[in-house]
């Protein structure tokens, strides 16, 4: 939509409770400390002690929230980062003003592990779902959990099967549709440029109905994109990632036009993220778009595990809780990026069907998790991973195989190695 573009640079703010535009009245400094809680009032007192002009957030107690996850959407499918053949002109719209990161990743490749990890800030390990087939345990609290609690009002509509309320991913919703996933089966036709839509219609009447809503109430509302995947890897001749890219930005688009008729786009928080790294471990898309954050791109390496606490720190809700470390997650909050700060964010880790990586300053190392090979990729200069550098540096292959060691050792290990054959490293066209 053509207003984001230009509402990020405005000191005003549109939001449900006054019914229209009206200009921030006190100084942006003393409004910022008024409105963040938690962590963010020392960021804001840090901003401003060091001379910077924090920005000014939604007047509303919390801003809305849109999550947009999409599986297959690997983050070299798109134009905003680096595939030229690509178009998708709304998600490119969208990452011209936002906060894009440029290096983001998975530490699952599968979607219901994935999906657990984005919701509960926690790994496979910790959280428990190592497959498809996993439960998510209601001992961790979910992101949705924690802002229903606050009042927010909570939806997600999503198209994946394996993400059933039964599995205990509708934890924290008070709205879980999953009609479009329970009929896929009945489905001739179950491709992208079919669900999609339907996901979509139904994610944009719920928006609607905030105009309707008398208590303007903030919201969260997670859309879940999926549809089946063939075999990697993808034939030359094989249009679904082409497809994907389509359905996925035309879906982009209308949920962002749905914002902009509530007029609400000033209050509302647009995430769009990639819930897992696929078969390859691929980049995933991590596009973060709020009105009062400075667009620019963030080369830093961070996780889908970074997604909840960054969340809850926009919301000041990172101490409130008696036990924080049951609360907080396992990721770092992403707000000192995104306000343009330097975060010391340590290794992420990712995950391919067959192989490990680790993810640190500029390097990207990966292996084979039976052994039979590893490579090396400056992910600043070469950031789609296509020149392995592992033969001419030996001591960063070195140091970064040691790193990942001890990640593996401290509790992100595989489950056992299989005992099938393992593929043969990759080609450089593959990754």
């Amino acid at each position: 939509m053509h207003s984001l573009a230009s509402e990020h640079s405005r000191l005003e703010f549109r939001h449900l409770r006054t019914g229209g535009t009206e200009p921030a009245q006190t100084p942006p400094h003393r409004g910022v400390i008024q409105k963040l809680g938690g962590r963010s009032k020392l960021l804001a007192v840090a901003l401003i002690s060091a001379g910077c002009t924090p920005p000014v957030l939604p007047k509303t107690p919390f801003p809305n929230v849109v999550v947009i996850t999409v599986d297959g959407l690997e983050a070299e499918l798109l134009r905003c980062y680096g595939n030229q053949g690509q178009n998708a002109p709304r998600i490119d719209a969208l990452a011209e003003c936002s906060v894009v990161f440029e290096q983001a990743f998975a530490p699952a490749w599968q979607s219901a592990p994935g999906t657990a990890t984005l919701w509960t800030g926690r790994h496979p390990r910790t959280h428990g779902v190592r497959g498809q087939d996993g439960t998510l345990d209601d001992a961790w609290p979910t992101l949705a959990e924690r802002l229903y609690a606050k009042g927010v009002l909570t939806c997600a509509v999503q198209s994946d099967g394996v993400l059933s309320n039964l599995m205990g991913f509708a934890q924290g919703f008070e709205v879980y549709d999953e009609t479009i996933a329970s009929t896929n089966v009945d489905r001739e036709d179950t491709s992208a440029g079919v669900l999609f839509p339907l996901a979509t219609s139904v994610g944009a009447e719920w928006i609607a109905d905030r105009e309707r809503d008398e208590q303007n109430e903030s919201w969260l509302l997670w859309m879940h994109y999926a549809s089946p995947q063939p075999d990697w890897p993808w034939a030359p001749t094989d249009e679904r990632p082409v497809e994907v890219v389509t359905a996925a930005d035309a879906a982009v688009g209308a949920l962002l036009d749905a914002v902009e008729a509530i007029d609400a786009t000033g209050d509302t928080l647009v995430v769009l993220i990639g819930s897992d790294g696929g078969r390859r471990g691929a980049r995933v898309p991590l596009i973060v778009h709020l009105p009062q954050l400075v667009p620019r791109a963030v080369p830093l390496p961070v996780s889908t595990v970074d997604l909840y606490p960054t969340v809850l720190e926009l919301f000041g809700l990172g101490l409130e809780d008696e036990d924080e470390e049951a609360t907080a997650g396992e990721g770092r909050s992403l707000v000192r990026p995104l306000l343009g700060l330097d975060l010391d964010r340590g290794p992420v880790l990712a995950r391919g069907e067959t192989h490990a990586s680790v993810v640190f300053e500029d390097w990207r190392y990966e292996h084979e998790r039976n052994g039979l090979w590893r490579r090396l990729f400056h992910v600043r200069n070469d950031p789609g991973c296509t020149l392995d550098l592992a033969r001419e540096r030996p001591d960063d292959v070195a140091r970064l195989a040691a790193q990942l060691a001890e990640l593996e050792a401290g509790g992100f290990a595989w489950p056992p190695p299989s005992d099938d054959p393992a593929p043969e490293n990759p080609t450089t066209q593959d990754q």
